[in-house]
């Protein structure tokens, strides 16, 4: 039972810890991308991404009412 906790607990650090890195990259990018050209293959997906989301969401604020 020990072994598992542990293991449990090892786990969840290196995912938290991905998930960290993961943020960071992220951030970066949108603070870049709407206002600047994309400088790398993520930051063209976050911008197509971020484009994407933003249509949808005045789609559907419009059709509302």
């Amino acid at each position: 039972m020990r072994k598992q906790g542990e293991d449990t607990a090892e786990y969840e650090k290196r995912i938290s810890d991905e998930r960290k890195k993961n943020l960071e990259r992220m951030a970066e990018s949108l603070s870049r991308v709407p206002f600047e050209p994309a400088q790398t293959f993520y930051d063209a997906i976050q911008a197509v991404w971020l484009y994407q989301i933003m249509v949808w969401a005045v789609k559907e604020f419009t059709q509302a009412g």
